[in-house]
Protein backbone atom coordinates (compact mmCIF):
# COMPACT_ATOMS: atom_id res chain seq x y z
CA UNK A 1 0.00 0.00 0.00
CA UNK A 2 0.66 3.54 -0.56
CA UNK A 3 0.26 6.14 2.12
CA UNK A 4 0.20 9.61 0.94
CA UNK A 5 0.18 11.78 4.20
CA UNK A 6 -0.43 15.56 3.04
CA UNK A 7 -0.08 16.52 6.93
CA UNK A 8 3.70 16.02 7.08
CA UNK A 9 4.86 17.82 3.72
CA UNK A 10 7.44 20.22 4.40
CA UNK A 11 8.70 23.34 3.24
CA UNK A 12 11.91 25.00 4.15
CA UNK A 13 14.56 27.47 2.88
CA UNK A 14 17.78 26.58 2.61
CA UNK A 15 20.66 28.39 4.21
CA UNK A 16 22.28 31.15 1.75
CA UNK A 17 25.01 30.05 -0.51
CA UNK A 18 27.69 32.61 -0.32
CA UNK A 19 30.69 32.73 -2.85
CA UNK A 20 34.16 33.97 -1.63
CA UNK A 21 35.40 37.30 -1.69
CA UNK A 22 35.73 39.14 -5.15
CA UNK A 23 39.26 40.91 -6.07
CA UNK A 24 40.55 43.47 -4.36
CA UNK A 25 40.39 47.26 -4.46
CA UNK A 26 41.08 49.66 -7.45
CA UNK A 27 44.92 49.90 -7.62
CA UNK A 28 46.34 53.08 -7.74
CA UNK A 29 49.72 54.61 -8.85
CA UNK A 30 51.58 57.03 -10.29
CA UNK A 31 51.28 56.29 -14.04
CA UNK A 32 49.36 53.78 -15.81
CA UNK A 33 50.72 51.54 -18.46
CA UNK A 34 48.22 50.33 -21.21
CA UNK A 35 49.43 46.76 -22.47
CA UNK A 36 47.05 45.12 -25.53
CA UNK A 37 49.36 42.28 -26.67
CA UNK A 38 48.01 39.70 -23.83
CA UNK A 39 45.42 37.09 -25.26
CA UNK A 40 42.20 35.91 -23.05
CA UNK A 41 43.66 32.47 -24.20
CA UNK A 42 46.46 33.05 -22.75
CA UNK A 43 45.13 34.08 -19.42
CA UNK A 44 42.57 31.29 -19.53
CA UNK A 45 45.18 28.73 -19.63
CA UNK A 46 47.39 30.87 -17.35
CA UNK A 47 44.62 30.04 -14.33
CA UNK A 48 42.67 27.27 -13.60
CA UNK A 49 40.27 25.17 -11.49
CA UNK A 50 39.53 22.35 -10.43
CA UNK A 51 36.11 20.60 -9.48
CA UNK A 52 34.40 17.19 -9.28
CA UNK A 53 31.53 18.53 -9.97
CA UNK A 54 29.76 15.24 -7.75
CA UNK A 55 30.46 15.27 -3.82
CA UNK A 56 28.77 18.17 -3.00
CA UNK A 57 28.49 16.91 0.32
CA UNK A 58 32.08 18.15 0.90
CA UNK A 59 32.85 21.36 2.70
CA UNK A 60 32.90 24.29 0.54
CA UNK A 61 36.96 24.53 0.74
CA UNK A 62 37.14 20.70 -0.64
CA UNK A 63 34.95 21.40 -3.60
CA UNK A 64 37.47 23.69 -5.82
CA UNK A 65 40.79 23.62 -5.96
CA UNK A 66 43.09 26.44 -7.87
CA UNK A 67 45.38 26.31 -9.64
CA UNK A 68 48.14 28.52 -11.50
CA UNK A 69 50.08 26.82 -14.48
CA UNK A 70 53.19 28.31 -15.69
CA UNK A 71 56.21 27.15 -17.62
CA UNK A 72 59.33 29.03 -17.20
CA UNK A 73 59.54 31.35 -20.00
CA UNK A 74 61.77 34.32 -18.33
CA UNK A 75 62.50 36.15 -21.78
CA UNK A 76 58.56 37.47 -22.48
CA UNK A 77 56.15 36.32 -19.39
CA UNK A 78 52.54 36.96 -20.90
CA UNK A 79 53.84 38.57 -23.98
CA UNK A 80 54.47 41.93 -22.05
CA UNK A 81 56.48 44.25 -23.21
CA UNK A 82 57.54 47.10 -21.34
CA UNK A 83 59.32 48.98 -23.84
CA UNK A 84 57.53 48.37 -26.50
CA UNK A 85 56.83 52.06 -28.34
CA UNK A 86 53.32 51.26 -28.97
CA UNK A 87 52.29 51.45 -25.24
CA UNK A 88 49.68 53.81 -24.46
CA UNK A 89 50.83 55.54 -20.87
CA UNK A 90 49.03 58.10 -18.75
CA UNK A 91 50.52 59.96 -16.43
CA UNK A 92 54.07 59.90 -17.80
CA UNK A 93 56.18 62.26 -16.65
CA UNK A 94 56.48 63.76 -20.58
CA UNK A 95 53.23 62.91 -21.88
CA UNK A 96 53.95 64.97 -25.12
CA UNK A 97 57.23 63.26 -26.21
CA UNK A 98 57.96 60.32 -28.42
CA UNK A 99 58.72 56.77 -26.82
CA UNK A 100 55.57 56.61 -24.47
CA UNK A 101 56.40 53.22 -22.46
CA UNK A 102 57.52 52.71 -18.80
CA UNK A 103 61.28 52.25 -19.67
CA UNK A 104 61.32 55.70 -21.04
CA UNK A 105 59.57 57.22 -18.69
CA UNK A 106 61.38 55.83 -15.92
CA UNK A 107 64.63 57.34 -16.80
CA UNK A 108 62.95 60.54 -17.87
CA UNK A 109 61.68 60.70 -13.79
CA UNK A 110 65.38 60.16 -12.69
CA UNK A 111 66.11 62.99 -15.34
CA UNK A 112 63.61 65.28 -13.67
CA UNK A 113 64.55 64.44 -9.93
CA UNK A 114 68.40 64.89 -10.89
CA UNK A 115 67.89 68.18 -12.91
CA UNK A 116 64.76 69.20 -13.11
CA UNK A 117 63.84 68.57 -16.65
CA UNK A 118 63.45 65.52 -18.88
CA UNK A 119 66.34 66.75 -21.29
CA UNK A 120 68.74 65.43 -18.77
CA UNK A 121 68.63 62.14 -19.92
CA UNK A 122 70.96 63.34 -22.89
CA UNK A 123 73.49 63.56 -19.81
CA UNK A 124 73.48 59.79 -19.11
CA UNK A 125 75.97 57.60 -20.59
CA UNK A 126 74.24 54.52 -20.08
CA UNK A 127 70.12 55.28 -20.72
CA UNK A 128 70.20 51.87 -23.19
CA UNK A 129 71.82 50.08 -20.49
CA UNK A 130 69.16 51.73 -17.95
CA UNK A 131 66.31 50.77 -20.30
CA UNK A 132 67.41 47.20 -21.37
CA UNK A 133 68.05 46.42 -17.59
CA UNK A 134 64.57 47.47 -16.01
CA UNK A 135 63.03 45.48 -18.88
CA UNK A 136 65.24 42.52 -18.06
CA UNK A 137 64.54 42.97 -14.26
CA UNK A 138 60.44 42.95 -14.84
CA UNK A 139 60.70 40.13 -16.94
CA UNK A 140 62.85 37.99 -14.80
CA UNK A 141 60.56 39.06 -11.53
CA UNK A 142 57.35 38.97 -12.90
CA UNK A 143 58.25 35.16 -14.02
CA UNK A 144 59.41 33.79 -11.04
CA UNK A 145 56.78 35.31 -9.23
CA UNK A 146 54.90 33.07 -11.36
CA UNK A 147 56.76 30.36 -10.79
CA UNK A 148 56.41 30.90 -7.17
CA UNK A 149 52.25 30.21 -7.73
CA UNK A 150 52.44 27.10 -8.98
CA UNK A 151 54.98 26.15 -6.41
CA UNK A 152 52.00 26.89 -4.40
CA UNK A 153 50.64 23.68 -6.15
CA UNK A 154 46.47 23.22 -6.00
CA UNK A 155 44.60 25.12 -3.26
CA UNK A 156 41.51 25.34 -1.07
CA UNK A 157 39.31 28.02 0.12
CA UNK A 158 41.29 26.82 3.37
CA UNK A 159 44.67 28.35 2.25
CA UNK A 160 45.88 31.88 3.64
CA UNK A 161 48.30 32.02 0.70
CA UNK A 162 46.49 34.67 -1.81
CA UNK A 163 45.59 33.01 -4.49
CA UNK A 164 45.28 35.37 -8.15
CA UNK A 165 42.57 32.09 -9.78
CA UNK A 166 40.71 32.39 -6.62
CA UNK A 167 40.18 35.81 -6.79
CA UNK A 168 39.65 36.06 -10.34
CA UNK A 169 36.64 32.91 -10.49
CA UNK A 170 35.05 34.58 -7.53
CA UNK A 171 34.94 38.01 -9.22
CA UNK A 172 33.24 36.36 -12.69
CA UNK A 173 30.54 34.54 -10.33
CA UNK A 174 29.36 38.06 -8.67
CA UNK A 175 29.24 40.37 -11.83
CA UNK A 176 29.14 37.70 -14.60
CA UNK A 177 28.07 34.32 -13.56
CA UNK A 178 26.77 33.70 -17.13
CA UNK A 179 30.13 32.38 -17.99
CA UNK A 180 29.71 29.32 -16.15
CA UNK A 181 26.68 27.91 -17.24
CA UNK A 182 28.69 25.70 -19.47
CA UNK A 183 32.16 24.77 -18.49
CA UNK A 184 32.21 21.28 -19.93
CA UNK A 185 33.78 22.05 -23.36
CA UNK A 186 35.41 25.41 -24.44
CA UNK A 187 36.96 25.50 -20.93
CA UNK A 188 37.64 22.17 -20.16
CA UNK A 189 42.15 22.09 -19.34
CA UNK A 190 42.45 18.43 -18.54
CA UNK A 191 42.42 15.83 -15.61
CA UNK A 192 43.55 16.87 -12.02
CA UNK A 193 43.63 15.44 -8.60
CA UNK A 194 42.39 17.42 -5.49
CA UNK A 195 44.40 17.30 -2.10
CA UNK A 196 43.19 13.95 -1.15
CA UNK A 197 43.98 12.33 -4.33
CA UNK A 198 40.80 11.76 -5.73
CA UNK A 199 40.79 12.98 -9.58
CA UNK A 200 38.79 16.09 -10.70
CA UNK A 201 37.95 18.09 -13.85
CA UNK A 202 40.53 21.02 -14.43
CA UNK A 203 38.64 23.63 -16.05
CA UNK A 204 40.35 27.42 -17.17
CA UNK A 205 38.38 30.65 -15.79
CA UNK A 206 36.58 32.22 -18.47
CA UNK A 207 38.20 35.56 -19.16
CA UNK A 208 37.18 36.50 -22.31
CA UNK A 209 38.14 39.36 -24.87
CA UNK A 210 37.99 42.91 -23.24
CA UNK A 211 38.85 42.14 -20.06
CA UNK A 212 41.19 43.55 -18.08
CA UNK A 213 43.48 42.65 -15.68
CA UNK A 214 45.58 44.98 -13.20
CA UNK A 215 48.76 44.49 -11.42
CA UNK A 216 51.20 47.16 -10.00
CA UNK A 217 55.10 47.85 -10.66
CA UNK A 218 57.22 49.77 -8.23
CA UNK A 219 60.31 50.77 -9.73
CA UNK A 220 63.35 52.14 -7.25
CA UNK A 221 66.06 54.06 -8.24
CA UNK A 222 69.73 53.25 -7.14
CA UNK A 223 70.00 53.82 -3.40
CA UNK A 224 72.89 56.33 -4.39
CA UNK A 225 71.17 57.66 -7.68
CA UNK A 226 71.47 60.99 -6.07
CA UNK A 227 75.14 61.31 -5.36
CA UNK A 228 75.59 61.74 -8.93
CA UNK A 229 75.08 64.93 -8.66
CA UNK A 230 75.80 65.78 -4.82
CA UNK A 231 72.10 65.45 -3.87
CA UNK A 232 71.04 64.80 -0.33
CA UNK A 233 67.61 63.81 -0.75
CA UNK A 234 67.27 59.60 -2.42
CA UNK A 235 64.82 59.66 -5.62
CA UNK A 236 61.29 57.99 -4.85
CA UNK A 237 60.15 54.81 -6.00
CA UNK A 238 57.48 55.36 -8.72
CA UNK A 239 54.51 52.90 -9.32
CA UNK A 240 53.38 52.00 -12.60
CA UNK A 241 49.92 50.17 -12.83
CA UNK A 242 49.91 48.31 -15.91
CA UNK A 243 46.49 47.98 -17.04
CA UNK A 244 46.59 44.19 -19.50
CA UNK A 245 42.72 44.70 -21.84
CA UNK A 246 42.77 41.21 -22.82
CA UNK A 247 42.72 40.48 -26.62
Amino acid sequence: MDFYLGQLNITTTSELATLGGECGMPISGDATVNITTVSASTMRNLFTFGTDSIDINDVASEDLIYRVNWTDNSNNPLDIDIDLSANVISGSVASGLANQNMTYDFVRYIAVNLFNTVNGVDLFSNETTLRSSLKNKFNVTLNNKLLELVDLGSQTDNDTTNNPVRDALNHMLHHTHERFLDISNNLYYGPGVDLSGNEVGMYKVPFISGDRVYFSVIVHASDIQHTVVNRQITIPSRTYVLKLTLQ
